[in-house]
């Protein structure tokens, strides 16, 4: 990235809702740059759809992460209609909505794969690697190392970023069909993010709808039923959970049927037929006020 392009696509973004929104009845914006050129360009009904508390994602100490803090805080002060994606993010610090939309998935493409309850000689593992911390990437890592340091056959598929344990196997899954694969050569994937539990965590929803078994720090829709709860930066519980799953496959299998049948909700045109009613329903209310 080009320094300031950034800048330079907000910038682009604002003048064209200046000099174009008239032509549409609604504009979503769905990140919080973009909610600032979507509040100052666009003259239509303007929605924001809040996908995580942007603020906290920041974590380093720099003026430009604690400029990018304020940017991501003051947006959800703008006078634009929320919609957030997760319960919790309803009355989360200063965001308030009404409207709640999951994400959505293609579950033509995140279809699941049969399990089958037999021993495994060796477990595949996977998680989605990411380089902040508080994804927690480098805990399965750490999990993985304990089990090989206890003689356990386990091998680690991480999906494109690297884990600090360099015993990993580093892919590269190309779009969403290639990430459903990815998914579905798993034993079990592991999502331990630090941050904003209770949230929709994009890795737990498609491994559930590819019915692949859940060890997580409780995305929603994880709980103990459709999946394994562990505690925030806990290696040695992930390596915990994982042996159990060594010694008796089994147990993951109830889990795993009951995740995909709940992960339906998420279903793409469920979701976006929400999104649509909204849309509709502040379409009608314009048009109501035009004509009093």
């Amino acid at each position: 990235m080009r320094k300031g392009s950034a800048k330079r696509r907000v910038i682009g973004l604002y003048k064209y809702m200046k000099n174009n929104s008239n032509m549409y009845d609604i504009v979503l914006a769905n990140f919080n740059t973009t909610a600032i050129a979507v509040f100052l360009g666009s003259s239509v009904n303007n929605f924001y759809y809040i996908q995580a508390y942007e603020p906290g994602l920041y974590t380093a100490n720099s003026i430009k992460s604690l400029l990018q803090k304020f940017i991501a805080w003051i947006t959800y002060l703008l006078p634009l209609t929320r919609i957030v994606n997760a319960e919790i993010y309803k009355k989360y610090k200063n965001i308030r909505s009404k409207y709640v939309i999951h994400p959505g998935l293609d579950l033509t493409i995140y279809y699941p794969k049969d399990l089958i309850c037999e021993k495994k000689k060796e477990l595949i593992v996977g998680c989605i690697g990411r380089k902040e911390e508080w994804k927690g990437s480098n805990d399965v890592g750490e999990a993985i190392k304990i089990l090989h340091e206890r003689g356990y056959s386990v091998t680690l598929k991480v999906a494109f970023n690297p884990v600090d344990y360099t015993k990993h196997d580093l892919v590269f899954p190309d779009g969403d069909s290639n990430l459903a694969e990815f998914y579905r050569s798993l034993d079990v994937l592991v999502a331990p993010g630090h941050i904003q539990l209770g949230a929709v965590h994009y890795p737990v929803i498609e491994a559930m709808a590819c019915n692949v078994p859940v060890i997580t720090t409780g995305y929603y829709p994880a709980n103990e039923t459709n999946a394994f709860i562990i505690p925030p930066k806990s290696p040695k519980k992930i390596a915990e959970v994982l042996e159990q799953i060594i010694n008796d496959y089994s147990i993951t299998i109830n889990k795993a049927n009951a995740a995909n049948q709940l992960v339906k909700q998420f279903d793409w045109q469920f979701v976006s037929q929400k999104f649509i009613n909204i849309f509709w329903e502040a379409i009608k209310r314009e048009n109501t006020i035009k004509r009093s």
